[in-house]
């Protein structure tokens, strides 16, 4: 329960007109006839004796200073929201307790279009994103990339097919992401762009950060390749940069051009609009 304040110390301070408080000067009402009568031998005692007073000032209290409801309810919103989306990627069944894949993607590379069409499918994504949204009629593949952006399912500065970013989900390991972006490279290279494609550097650098982790834990003989993959990445990495005609350090300095930056104000009242 709250208590009330002194009208006198009030017209005193200016804590609540700062910290955007409103104090409460009269005993409510409906408020138990025992905690009135507390309230009020409290109150008569602040303002008869100056020491009770001064340590009864809201300079000196603790603010109750909780988080808005509506800031609450669009961070459990956006969490969920997420949380679903991640789990399209989910093979092995990490994400729930029962341990089921739930993963509607194969592992590899794919696009924010593709995920959204997934979501867009997903009966309790439309109706959590509606009330994130606050909007029946919201944009999927709009609020998909705005949830992909800078979060766990982002990946590597290149557009795939239909146009859209190219991502991979964080859960997979160094192997299974070095295997998914070297995929890609090659179907860049032999179907969908060729030699010159400007994709194929920035995948490359991915692979090259990948390397310290492939050498460290999945430098073991592979089944299917017959060497180290560890090895066999960087073979290929090196291989690579030569037809490119750049050096390691060329492409490992490679830079995503700068971006008009994103920013989203509350999903409540923007609707997603991007700035």
């Amino acid at each position: 329960m709250r208590a009330a304040i002194p009208t006198s110390m009030k017209s005193r301070t200016t804590w609540f007109e700062r910290h955007g408080s409103t104090p409460i000067t009269e005993i409510p009402a409906e408020w138990p006839e025992w905690y009135r009568r507390v309230v009020a031998r409290r109150i008569e005692l602040i303002e008869s004796d100056p020491n009770i007073a001064l340590i009864e000032r809201p300079e000196y209290k603790r603010r109750w200073n909780t988080e808005p409801w509506d800031s609450q309810l669009e961070r459990a919103l956006n969490a969920w929201l997420l949380n679903r989306l991640e789990s399209h990627f989910d093979f092995e069944g990490r994400m729930n307790e029962a341990g089921n894949p739930t993963a509607r993607l194969p592992i590899g590379l794919t696009t924010v279009g593709k995920l959204a069409d997934i979501a867009r499918k997903d009966a309790d994504f439309l109706q959590v994103g509606e009330l994130y949204r606050d909007d029946p009629a919201f944009d999927v593949t709009r609020l998909v990339a705005e949830l992909v952006e800078g979060e766990k399912l982002r990946f590597p500065h290149c557009e795939g097919e239909d146009g859209s970013l190219m991502i991979a989900w964080a859960g997979y390991d160094h192997l299974q992401l070095a295997r998914a972006i070297s995929a890609y490279y090659v179907d860049v290279q032999e179907r969908l762009g060729g030699r010159d494609d400007p994709r194929l550097v920035p995948l490359l650098a991915c692979l090259i950060e990948l390397l310290p982790w492939l050498k460290q834990w999945h430098n073991e003989v592979d089944p299917e390749f017959g060497v180290p993959m560890g090895d066999y990445f960087e073979g290929f990495v090196q291989e690579e940069a030569r037809h490119l005609g750049k050096t390691l350090e060329e492409i490992r300095c490679w830079q995503p051009a700068v971006r008009g930056r994103t920013r989203r104000s509350r999903g409540r009242a923007a609707r997603g609009d991007v700035e």
